[in-house]
């Protein structure tokens, strides 16, 4: 028809618009592509590909190699993405959908899927960090302590589970655990300026 816009098979998918014959082949393609993504950040992971760098190697560029804030960031939030994974590309949606639900504040939800996740792998790191986040976010301080030390047993380097940690103990008043929390994330993640903070308060109240 003379004049009709017809958008592009790239805005289509843009907009999640039918690609008519296209879409399976498309959906097929992102699905794979995701799949690469995921196995190549395991093997980060895993340290079993030379060829990669490590998480070792990202350590080290967050504690010693950032240059400034923005660096840092974008280094920390790569180690989370790698932390997200999962050779179980089902628990990796799950953890997906909990997140959304969390944000959503639909608490008991994202609570139940992420239960779930960890009685399937009990190996999943995230997975423990994200419940001990929504168990922080209902009160259930000491079922989030420990669903962060099991995070921390998975992987010691955690920042964001001795962030939660050093929060709840905050919270708790007991601002000399809260304190070692805190220093311990800072010796991994120097650059969190929200957890420096803290640190600070709590050493100001054992002060007075």
């Amino acid at each position: 028809e003379r004049g009709r816009y017809i958008p592009s098979a790239e805005m289509k998918f843009m907009y999640a618009e039918d690609l008519g014959e296209h879409e399976t082949t498309l959906i097929a393609t992102v699905r794979n592509l995701k799949k690469i993504l995921t196995d190549c950040l395991l093997e980060i992971r895993g340290g079993d590909n030379n060829d990669l760098f490590s998480m070792d190697d990202l350590f080290c560029q967050l504690q010693l190699g950032a240059e400034n804030l923005e660096d840092a960031t974008v280094v920390q939030d790569f180690i989370k993405e790698v932390w997200k994974e999962s050779s179980n590309y089902d628990s990796r949606d799950q953890l997906d959908d909990s997140i959304a639900d969390l944000l959503a504040g639909k608490h008991e939800s994202a609570l139940d899927t992420l239960s779930d996740i960890v009685a399937f792998d009990p190996l999943y790191g995230e997975a423990w960090n994200k419940k001990a986040t929504v168990h922080y976010m209902m009160g259930e301080v000491d079922d989030s302590i420990r669903a962060a030390e099991e995070a921390l047993k998975i992987d010691n380097r955690n920042f964001q589970a001795l962030a939660g940690i050093g929060l709840i103990e905050m919270d708790l008043s007991q601002y000399g655990k809260a304190e070692s929390a805190f220093r311990k994330c800072l010796a991994i993640n120097p650059w969190s300026v929200t957890v420096a903070s803290r640190l600070s308060v709590c050493m100001s109240k054992q002060n007075r």
